[in-house]
């Protein structure tokens, strides 16, 4: 022990170091003891900070559901009454086969616009061009549309929606062997020359009541959604197989398989708003897509 000339202090030499005591009233543990609490003070203030900051919502995604359209059909609008407007921007402008002149419509499914009203025993469908578009080449996409079946029936067969033979397509599929195949929306594509599909776990209602259906595939997954909701995925992963076969809508179409009539399994009742994307919508657009 050192002791200074001063009496109110004193030094101990430990290790090449030393420490000050203060006898006037413990002032350095007094001292040490108030930065403890201002430390505390301030860790509680940053933890606080911190757990408000992540309990706020991040700022909103915007949604866009024009982005990557190849084929937008609203049915409100026609050119000589036989042909219907591509609102995509690609000019993918769909021919009316077999149906009246004008066509026959119904109020959309908001209760405004028009829809068009599909007869499966008149074989109708919408040809889209020639299928030589490479905008309609598509390695990702998303089919959509609104729907309105109106005919149950026992034996097996499929109302199209949409499909692009040896590509993708889109359909509600009756399978007469067991209530568990029966009306399920059914999306599928070629994938790295693999037939591949995935069906809905729910039935999609055949009673004329509108229902939004959509499929996507996004390079690692087939998806079905039936009104906003997802209701069935299947892992993947690969590319569409590009060629020069028509796309149909109303039908399905199949010259790889009858090239002398390649057109089968039509659609009953009424269809709006159909969609194809040359991408795979995410689930939030998907449920925005079906609030429309």
């Amino acid at each position: 022990m050192i002791r200074s000339t001063d009496p109110r202090n004193t030094f101990s030499l430990t290790s090449l170091r030393y420490r000050r005591t203060d006898f006037r009233g413990g002032r350095s543990a007094g001292i040490a003891a108030q930065a403890n609490s201002v430390w505390r003070h301030v860790c509680s203030a940053l933890f606080l900070c911190l757990a408000a900051f992540a309990a706020c919502p991040g700022p909103a995604v915007a949604i866009d559901l024009n982005a990557g359209r190849v084929v937008h059909y609203s049915f409100d609008s026609y050119r000589f009454n036989r042909i219907v407007l591509d609102l995509s921007g690609q000019r993918n402008h769909g021919t009316l086969v077999y149906f009246d002149v004008p066509p026959v419509l119904e109020v959309g499914h908001n209760g405004t616009g028009l829809a068009l009203i599909f007869d499966r025993a008149r074989q109708q469908r919408i040809d889209v061009g020639t299928g030589a578009q490479p905008s309609l080449d598509l390695t990702r996409f998303t089919i959509a549309a609104w729907i309105r079946i109106t005919e149950s029936d026992t034996e097996e067969r499929n109302w199209e929606i949409a499909e692009k033979d040896y590509a993708y397509w889109l359909n509600v599929r009756n399978g007469h062997d067991s209530p568990r195949t029966a009306y399920r929306l059914r999306c599928g594509a070629i994938i790295n020359g693999v037939q591949r599909s995935v069906d809905s776990d729910l039935q999609v209602p055949h009673d004329g009541t509108w229902v939004h259906v959509a499929g996507t595939f996004n390079g690692s997954f087939l998806r079905v959604y039936i009104n906003g909701a997802r209701r069935g995925s299947l892992a993947v992963a690969g590319q569409v197989t590009k060629n020069d076969y028509p796309l149909a809508v109303g039908a399905n179409n199949k010259p790889f398989e009858f090239p002398e009539d390649p057109f089968h399994n039509w659609m009953t009742g009424a269809m709006d708003d159909f969609r194809l994307y040359r991408r795979a919508l995410t689930g939030a657009e998907i449920k925005a897509l079906a609030k429309q």
